[in-house]
């Protein structure tokens, strides 16, 4: 038994109002119900960017989850492997290539006789007995990339001993 109707379409859909009585919307039945309209049309509108950031919030929660995984498995492996550095029985070094010592680990400092905080006031210069043999080293870094050596290094306590090993050239940003 419906007599009128006013349809107002918006974007997620429609808006209508019935009645039983013919011409029952004037002019300004007529604009509030497209006012009304154009509410529900923003209020859809928002529940839907509502919805989009949520599911973005829950693929970022996700994410981060991921990510916090991958840090904490990342961090363990760093772990594992500075157990494995710091325990063999063969010496390491990070040294710059101007002759700082970035690090040593314990077999390396204990066979030339550093404690580990007198390493800021040391060179790897100071470690050669023939500084040539320095030379030819950087040389055949800047060539080859690494270098394999036999080479009388002095300790702290000015004992001579002979080391044979192998470095290689880590070229990165810093």
């Amino acid at each position: 038994h419906v007599r009128g109707v006013v349809d107002v379409p918006f974007r997620q859909g429609t808006f209508a109002v019935n009645s039983s009585l013919p011409d029952a919307f004037d002019a300004a039945d007529i604009e509030l119900i497209e006012e009304v309209a154009q509410v529900l049309g923003d209020g859809f509108s928002r529940l839907a960017d509502f919805h989009a950031l949520e599911s973005r919030n829950v693929a970022l929660e996700r994410t981060m989850a991921g990510r916090r995984r991958a840090e904490s498995a990342l961090g363990e492996s760093e772990r594992r492997y500075q157990d494995v550095v710091e325990n063999l029985p063969i010496g390491v070094a990070h040294t710059a290539p101007d002759g700082r010592i970035l690090y040593l680990n314990p077999y390396a400092r204990r066979t030339m006789g550093y404690a580990e905080e007198d390493l800021s006031s040391v060179s790897v210069k100071d470690f050669y007995v023939h500084p040539r043999d320095r030379d030819d080293l950087i040389k055949a870094l800047a060539e080859h990339g690494e270098y394999a050596y036999e080479h009388q290094f002095r300790r702290r306590d000015g004992r001579v001993l002979w080391m044979r090993g192998r470095t290689r050239a880590v070229r990165n940003e810093s």
